[in-house]
C-alpha cells in the first residue's frame, strides 16, 4: 500500500461516519445519497490532486459497492468520468480543481448530499493532504 492509498484510507475513515448517518436517514426513503470527490488542488503538480481524489473514490467504492447495482439507501459515489463530463459541458477543463463555490454548484446540480475537496502537496516525509467536506 503506498502513501497515497494509506492517506486516502485515513480520509475515508472520517467520511464513513458522516456517510453512515446520511445513509441511514436516507435509507428510509429508499434513495441513494450521492458523494462527490473532485480533484484536489495541488500547486505545480495537478496529477497528484487527481490521483488523491481517485484514491479516495476507490476506497469509498470498496466500502460502498457500486456495481452491478447499488442497494437502495447505499451511498452512490460519483465517478471521475461523470465529473469530467459535467466540467466539459460547463466550460471547464476536465480534471481541473474547483473552488468551493464551484463544488457547491456541482453538488447541487448532481444532487449530492456530501462532497470533498482538498489540497495535496509533496513533502520530505511523503504527501500531505488537507481535506474539507461540504454538505
Amino acid at each position: 500500500m503506498n502513501r497515497i492509498q494509506f492517506r486516502a484510507g485515513v480520509l475515508v475513515g472520517s467520511l464513513i461516519a458522516l456517510a453512515v448517518g446520511a445513509q441511514s436517514a436516507v435509507a428510509q426513503k429508499a434513495r441513494n445519497p450521492i458523494f462527490i470527490v473532485v480533484p484536489f488542488h495541488s500547486p505545480g503538480e495537478p496529477k497528484l490532486g487527481i490521483d488523491i481524489a481517485q484514491a479516495v473514490r476507490d476506497r469509498m467504492t470498496h466500502y460502498y459497492q457500486q456495481k452491478p447495482t447499488i442497494r437502495p439507501g447505499s451511498l452512490r459515489i460519483i465517478t471521475q468520468e461523470e465529473i469530467n463530463n459535467y466540467l466539459s459541458t460547463s466550460g471547464f477543463l476536465p480534471d481541473s480543481a474547483m473552488s468551493t463555490n464551484e463544488l457547491k454548484d456541482l453538488g447541487r446540480t448532481m444532487g449530492a448530499e456530501e462532497s470533498m475537496e482538498g489540497v495535496a502537496k509533496r513533502t520530505a516525509a511523503g504527501v500531505e493532504v488537507q481535506v474539507s467536506s461540504t454538505h
